[in-house]
């Protein structure tokens, strides 16, 4: 019964200590410095890629199940998907610009959220530019971040559709 008292206080002595809440600001803070370096260096191939029509090489940012929304297009899930998608904007000479503005991390999870700027050339139209913000989930697999969700809007405003007359009475 001694003993394993004895036991039983050597093992509370070895436990860890429980995070102070000023360390887990601190640690947070510092996982979130690593993961933006890490993000903003793979926004920067990301970007390249892209304006190069490169699209297995930007799907290959993303997990295998990853999603991509942007305004105006369903759903595009998976890195196939995700390729084709990016491949078909070639056509129109598609660029994007982005800027993570923050990038919450913990642990192998982290959150970017930025503001990116897309042109497009449509063959035989007159050039557009878009400028928006994003929200993207980021997971490290096997020790690389990795895009698991990525979620565009735009900041031009919603069509409207014009109201229907009103009946006569």
């Amino acid at each position: 019964m001694r003993l394993t008292i004895v036991a039983l206080i050597g093992l509370a002595a070895c436990a860890p200590k429980a995070e102070t809440p000023p360390q887990a600001d601190a640690r947070l803070a510092t996982e979130a410095v690593d993961a933006k370096r890490a993000i903003d260096s793979l926004n920067a191939d990301f970007e390249g890629h892209f304006n190069a029509g490169h699209g297995d090489l930007v799907a290959a940012q993303y997990t295998e199940d990853g999603e991509l929304q942007v305004p105006g297009a369903p759903l595009t899930k998976g890195r196939q998907a995700i390729a084709a998608a990016v491949n078909g904007l070639a056509t129109m000479k598609a660029a994007i610009k982005t800027t993570a503005t923050s990038v919450a991390a913990s642990g192998p999870i982290a959150i970017e959220r930025g503001e990116y700027t897309l042109s497009l050339v449509p063959p035989g139209a007159p050039a557009t530019s878009e400028t928006g913000i994003y929200l993207i989930h980021w997971h490290k697999v096997n020790g690389n971040w990795m895009r698991v969700s990525d979620v565009a809007s735009s900041a031009a405003p919603a069509s409207m559709a014009a109201p229907a007359p009103a009946k006569a009475k």
